[in-house]
């Protein structure tokens, strides 16, 4: 079997970096979901994204129902209550179970049936 894969990563770090994120990701569309864990949505930072995301003209939504190790049922049944809208992106903040919820977000969101399949 041959192969090849390019999986281009931008990193961005660094004190006050938060605040470019709307114009980092303005690329990928108008629209996003931000799945980020409560801890994280309480601290300030996610009104730091929502400024941010705002300042460059992308409508959000906000998921903060995040769970260890999400369940396969829970992403199917934020996927349909979004179903309506029409989202370019997802954005995951925070630890494992966000950014895992995010990546099989997007997957629901852009295919049918169940996101176990």
């Amino acid at each position: 079997m041959n192969f090849e894969a390019f999986l281009p990563t931008r990193i961005v770090f660094g004190e006050g970096k938060l605040k470019e994120m709307g114009n980092h990701v303005s690329r990928f569309g108008k629209s996003t979901i931000v799945v980020i864990d409560k801890f994280l949505a309480e601290s300030g930072l996610l009104k730091e994204i929502e400024g941010s995301l705002s300042a460059a003209g992308i409508d959000y939504s906000v998921f903060t129902e995040v769970e260890p190790n999400p369940r396969s049922n829970l992403v199917n049944t934020v996927a349909e209550s979004f179903a309506a809208n029409k989202v370019d992106f997802v954005i995951g903040v925070g630890g494992g179970s966000s950014i895992d919820f995010a990546k099989a977000l997007s997957v629901a969101l852009t295919h049918e049936g169940d996101v176990w399949h």
